[in-house]
């Protein structure tokens, strides 16, 4: 298991990115930063996953670094769910073409950008 800490820039909050297979690991660390003793999830079943929970440091889960445009993908998915949780859980912005829909662009490419210059 790999973990990265990074910081969502403008928006001061950090997030984990976990990637691999260890899933007992993996779910002790998700249990300790969520503080969710009762946290369980199908790992197996799973291409990859974000977990938020309010005021706690949300973590993206990827199985493995990503090769195909598939896993590409999957990894962008699990980054437009931790945008939309510091945009709109976080900090109160509603997602609304025209009106947002910006703030959600550059948040995500930069979340993208930073995640894949550290795994690298």
């Amino acid at each position: 298991m790999k973990k990265y800490l990074l910081n969502a820039g403008t928006y001061d909050l950090q997030y984990y990115v976990v990637i691999g297979k260890d899933f007992d690991k993996i779910t002790t660390f998700i249990k300790y930063k969520l503080e969710d003793d009762e946290f369980e999830y199908h790992f197996k079943e799973s291409r990859g996953a974000c977990f938020q929970r309010f005021n706690y440091i949300p973590i993206i889960w990827l199985p493995k670094k990503p090769r195909t445009a598939r896993e590409y993908g999957t990894f962008c998915h699990e980054c437009f769910h931790l945008t939309a949780y510091i945009l709109d859980d976080w900090a109160g912005m509603k997602f609304k073409t025209g009106v947002s829909e910006e703030a959600y662009c550059h948040l995500l490419g930069k979340i993208v950008t930073d995640i894949l210059d550290r795994i690298r």
